[in-house]
């Protein structure tokens, strides 16, 4: 398509076909289908104005190409749909901006990254990075709604997963499944409102650092341990330390429990009063709770609870510490897994 080439079809569907490449104008249809396929090659953006959009649809959008959809930066594809279905079925990346609200119905790439940014709420239903590499990260970012996620998963050998959520939450689709929601080596969930607030986000990982300004942060290891860190996925140095609640009251809660063990590494913070439970669950030798940061419940009467299935290690450059009438209990020997929390009094 020449740059700047409009196709309008009222509510018509519209199907483009191309055996290499796929240069986008735009596309529009009131409430229809658009499918688009680079049988060879890729899909790309070429509207001389960079940011104008795409394709524009309330229905499914499909896109399918070999080695890749659209590019970083202003060359991404540009969209203003309701649905999205997309696959790179070679070498090659992701990249989208929606200007509203989407949903990811079943969006994956067999060997390389995916980038989507949106203006209010992403559901991501199926998001996958097939092929767990150092390069094929999967980066969601809704820039004033929440997350909502079905299955987002990178792999945990190599591929890290960002989701942010700056001005709303982070939830699980589905609370009655206990499979991994996320999967990456290493896994940086940014809120506002909570992480986890409605229900446990299930992940499985290795590294992994949330930060919330208000709600729960609770978070459930479903296989192997995990590491609570300092995570910068996208690699632009606006890094995510530790785990924290940075603005909330007296019921906002962390609750971080692994499959064991549990290591912290970087801080875990309650700014607001609230309560932290850190578990490494389980009853095997392995299954062990050290902390080589600093845990902190600040600004109210919020306890601090740990428990390991065997030991609890506590490194010398390391500070429990909370205020008012706030507690500290120590469980070693203890599988978390099903127990009311019990504080000192």
């Amino acid at each position: 398509m020449a740059d700047g080439t409009v196709y309008g079809t009222g509510s018509g569907a519209v199907t483009v076909t191309a055996g290499t490449n796929v240069q986008l104008g735009a596309i529009s249809t009131t409430s229809s289908a658009i499918s688009v396929t680079a049988t060879g090659g890729t899909i790309t953006d070429n509207l001389t104005s960079a940011e104008s959009a795409n394709l524009t649809s309330s229905a499914t959008v499909t896109l399918t190409a070999a080695t890749g959809i659209g590019a970083s930066g202003t060359g991404d594809i540009d969209t203003t749909i309701g649905t999205l279905v997309a696959s790179v079925t070679g070498v090659g990346s992701l990249f989208l901006e929606e200007s509203d609200a989407i949903i990811l119905l079943n969006v994956d790439t067999v060997n390389g990254s995916i980038t989507i940014s949106a203006g209010d709420t992403i559901t991501a239903t199926d998001v996958e990075s097939t092929t767990s590499a150092e390069a094929n990260d999967i980066l969601l970012t809704a820039t004033t709604g929440n997350i909502t996620v079905g299955i987002v998963t990178a792999g945990t050998t190599a591929a890290d997963v960002l989701l942010s959520a700056a001005a709303g939450n982070i939830e699980e689709s589905s609370t009655a499944d206990t499979d991994a929601d996320i999967v990456g080596q290493s896994i940086e969930l940014i809120a506002s409102t909570g992480v986890g607030n409605s229900a446990q986000i299930e992940v499985n990982g290795v590294f992994i650092a949330a930060v919330t300004a208000t709600g729960d942060i609770t978070i459930q290891d479903t296989s192997g341990g995990l590491d609570v860190n300092t995570v910068d996925v996208n690699g632009d140095s606006s890094s995510t330390t530790g785990v924290s609640i940075t603005g909330g009251g007296s019921t906002d809660i962390i609750t971080i429990r692994t499959s064991s063990p549990l290591t912290i590494s970087s801080n875990v913070t309650n700014t607001g009063g609230g309560n932290i439970v850190l578990a490494a669950e389980g009853t095997a030798t392995t299954d062990d709770l050290t902390i080589n940061a600093d845990i902190t419940a600040a600004d109210g009467n919020g306890a601090v609870s740990l428990y390991a299935g065997n030991n609890i290690s506590l490194s010398s450059i390391s500070d429990i510490s909370v205020t008012g009438s706030g507690t500290v209990l120590l469980r070693a020997s203890t599988n978390y897994s099903g127990l009311v929390t019990l504080f000192l009094s």
